[in-house]
């Protein structure tokens, strides 16, 4: 890997703070810790309440774009264009990151064995809490498609709109998830984390830190 592609050190300290956050959130969860039930309670009231009708309609619907079925039809759409375009570096890491994220996310659900919150339910999920399968899968997917647009697209300014449009779509993915009920905010909170330190990961592996405007970039022979 050449130098010019390995994090520099902005990066490296949002992936160390990402670091901390999750393993502090985690073992505040596993040890069922007052700062985290203050913290949960504090933000559920914030989002929560007061629910309207037609915001409740819209807030369920877009959540479900990131259940299961639709992520996996979004992560193989995607790497299957790349692919095509024979960009096959880029349609391995558009591939692989995700697959990645979801595999942890199950293992962890499975160690930490987090239920889910039981006051309210607009929806119905199965499965445990910790950490939100939505808030890991939003930061993937739309994180990798943030990789790409930087390293695709020339205009700054095309750049920044989309990445900041894609940024907010991550968010409200978490916000929905705490809406409807089916995830505390330390869920959210720990699934971003963990979303993101997988991605800087699979960048740093693949090189993809810094994003000159040549698409060849991302080719196997690169």
């Amino acid at each position: 890997m050449q130098n010019g592609r390995r994090p520099n050190s902005w990066q490296w300290a949002t992936f160390l703070l990402a670091l901390v956050i999750f393993v502090a959130v985690t073992i505040g969860v596993v040890t069922d810790a007052s700062w985290i039930k203050s913290f949960d309670q504090s933000i559920v009231k914030l989002v929560r309440f007061p629910q309207n009708p037609s915001e409740t309609l819209i807030i369920t619907w877009y959540t479900t774009f990131f259940n299961t079925v639709p992520t996996q039809i979004m992560v193989i759409i995607g790497a299957s264009i790349f692919f095509i375009e024979r960009y096959y570096k880029a349609a391995l890491f558009f591939f692989l990151t995700p697959e990645l994220g979801f595999g942890i996310n199950k293992i962890i659900k499975a160690i930490v064995q987090r239920p889910r919150p039981q006051f309210d339910q607009l929806m119905h999920y199965g499965g445990y809490s910790f950490p939100s399968g939505h808030a890991i899968a939003s930061t993937l997917i739309l994180g990798c498609i943030i990789v790409m647009i930087c390293g695709f697209v020339t205009s700054k300014w095309y750049r920044r709109t989309i990445n900041i449009i894609l940024m907010v779509m991550i968010f409200l993915v978490g916000f929905s998830r705490i809406y409807v009920g089916v995830h505390y905010p330390s869920d959210v909170l720990a699934g971003f984390c963990l979303g993101y330190i997988i991605l800087f990961v699979s960048q740093t592996i693949f090189g993809f830190h810094h994003f000159a405007s040549v698409k060849t970039r991302y080719s196997l022979n690169s």
